[in-house]
């Protein structure tokens, strides 16, 4: 969470706002955070996380999935 704060950006009247939200990463594998990989290396992970510990990083695979299917129908 101190990662959000500190990057939140001032409003006009000088408050700092954040969104929590609890993430459902499903089935996890750990990606470079320098790659440009945007889909699972293989269909049984749903997401990738920079670190499996402590992610600070998530990218959701399903969502782009559901996304890109529902644009080409």
């Amino acid at each position: 969470m101190c990662n959000s704060v500190e990057s939140a950006i001032v409003d006009g009247d000088g408050v700092k706002h954040i969104l929590l939200c609890r993430v459902l990463l499903g089935k996890t594998e750990v990606v470079n955070r320098f790659s440009t990989q945007c889909h699972p290396s293989s269909e049984e992970f749903d997401s990738g996380v920079d670190d499996s510990v402590s992610p600070k990083k998530v990218s959701d695979y399903l969502g782009r999935t559901v996304i890109e299917s529902t644009v080409h129908l």
